[in-house]
């Protein structure tokens, strides 16, 4: 697979209207991404010794945090997430793409055995009208005491 730039590293999101204005009005976070793989058995081990490598370039490149899990309903199912501070620091990954990274990524992928390319879902904080509700950071909601 050739990647003629960095922008065909990652598939780019679709948006809502009124989150891609909030976006666009300040930078959001934390964003947590996930990329679900569907694995052949046989290969489950080299898969997640390549991942294990690729985890590597995603904490280097802005993830403070990084997992996989298989699901127990189709073990041929796993999902890696990762964990950004912001929309920009994800919207940065997209940009810091270099061709090692890429190689990591298309080996990775290799291993995917779905008839689609690997699924890729992006989630934000959720931030209302009323005002920020951090519940993935400091504040929870409903805590007045803490």
């Amino acid at each position: 697979m050739e990647w003629p730039d960095s922008r065909m590293h990652w598939p780019d999101p679709t948006f809502s209207f009124a989150l891609a204005a909030s976006l666009r009005q300040e930078d959001r976070g934390p964003v947590l991404v996930t990329v679900e793989y569907e694995v052949a058995p046989e290969s489950v081990d080299q898969f997640l010794a390549a991942l294990a490598l690729f985890s590597q370039e995603r904490l280097r490149d802005g993830a403070h945090q990084w997992g996989v899990y298989e699901d127990v309903d189709k073990p041929e199912r796993f999902i890696e997430s990762f964990l950004l501070p912001s929309w920009q620091e994800h919207q940065r990954q997209h940009e810091r793409v270099s061709r090692a990274d890429a190689d990591l990524q298309e080996r990775v992928q290799r291993f995917h055995i779905g008839p689609q390319p690997p699924r890729v879902r992006h989630y934000i904080s959720p931030q209302r009208a009323s005002g920020k509700t951090e519940v993935n950071g400091s504040t929870r909601i409903g805590d007045s005491n803490d």
